[in-house]
C-alpha cells in the first residue's frame, strides 16, 4: 500500500509540493540491502514499517531546471517517505536510505504511533567527473517533533518558500532552512548568521571543547596550567555566545 491520502494531502495542501510531481510508490525494504552490513539491514528491518516514493521532482514535473558543474549533477530530487516503527531511530535510518540512492533525495520521516514527524536531506557531490551517480556528502535534518507541533517547521520546509531557480537552488536552500530551523528552535533568531551549518557545527565544536576544557581545569593541580585553561574557556564561551546571541 502507497503513502496514506491524509500524508499526501499534508504535502500538497500544506508543504505545496507540486502535485504534478506526485510519485507515490511503494519500494521494497530489500532494494536498500546492497551495501548494508548486517546490522545495518537489520535496523532497516527493524525500525521500518515501510518505504514510499512520493514525488519525482524534474523539469518535466515541477518546470525547475536541472543543474550540472563539474562537481554536481542534478537533473531530479526524489522525495521519499519512510514510515518508522515506534521507536525506531529516524536518523540512522534516514542516512542508510540515502546512502544507498546514488541522486539527491528529500525524507520526510514520520512515526504514526507516536504522531511524530522529520525531514532530513544532504549535500551531494559527483562519484567521479561526468558520471550522473552522486554520493551524499553531508547529512542535514530536524529535529523529530510531534505533527501538531509542526507548523514553525512547516514554513521552513514548504515548498513555495524554497529558491527554485534550477534544482541544486531547491536542494541547497531546503539544506538552509532546515540548519536555520535547528538554529532558532535551539537559540532563538539570529540575523547576523550567513551560513547557519557552518554556525551550528561551530556551535557543537565549541560546547565539545568547553565541557573537555572545564573538566581538565578541575583536575589540573598546578594553579598556572589551571588558570591558562579556565582562561581558554572564556574565550570560546565569548565566542559561543556571539554565535548563538550575535553579541
Amino acid at each position: 500500500m502507497a503513502i496514506s491520502k491524509e500524508m499526501v494531502s499534508v504535502l500538497i495542501e500544506n508543504l505545496h509540493f507540486p502535485k504534478t510531481a506526485l510519485f507515490n510508490r511503494v519500494i521494497a525494504k530489500e532494494n536498500f540491502f546492497k551495501n548494508l552490513d548486517s546490522h545495518q539491514r537489520a535496523v532497516i528491518v527493524d525500525d521500518v514499517q515501510q518505504i514510499n516514493w512520493v514525488f519525482l521532482l524534474k523539469s518535466d514535473t515541477t518546470n525547475i531546471h536541472g543543474y550540472e558543474n563539474e562537481e554536481i549533477i542534478i537533473n531530479e530530487i526524489d522525495v521519499i517517505h519512510i514510515q518508522m516503527k515506534r521507536g525506531g531511530d529516524g536518523e540512522l535510518v534516514s542516512k542508510l536510505v540515502m546512502s544507498a540512492i546514488p541522486k539527491p533525495v528529500f525524507l520526510v520521516v514520520e512515526w504514526n504511533d507516536d504522531s511524530e514527524i522529520m525531514f532530513a536531506t544532504g549535500s551531494y557531490k559527483r562519484i567521479r567527473s561526468k558520471d550522473n551517480s552522486v554520493k551524499m556528502t553531508s547529512f542535514h535534518k530536524t529535529t523529530q517533533i510531534k505533527v501538531n507541533d509542526s507548523e514553525k517547521l512547516f514554513t521552513y520546509i514548504d515548498f513555495d518558500n524554497q529558491r527554485h531557480l534550477t534544482l541544486n537552488d531547491l536542494l541547497n536552500s531546503w539544506i538552509d532552512n532546515i540548519e536555520r530551523y535547528v538554529f532558532e528552535i535551539k537559540n532563538g533568531s539570529n540575523n547576523k548568521i550567513d551560513d547557519y551549518t557552518e554556525a551550528n557545527d561551530r556551535i557543537v565544536q565549541l560546547e565539545r571543547q568547553i565541557q573537555k576544557l572545564t573538566k581538565d581545569a578541575k583536575k589540573e593541580t598546578q594553579l598556572n596550567k589551571r588558570a591558562k585553561l579556565v582562561s581558554i574557556v572564556k574565550v570560546l564561551q565569548q565566542e559561543l555566545t556571539y554565535i548563538k546571541n550575535g553579541e
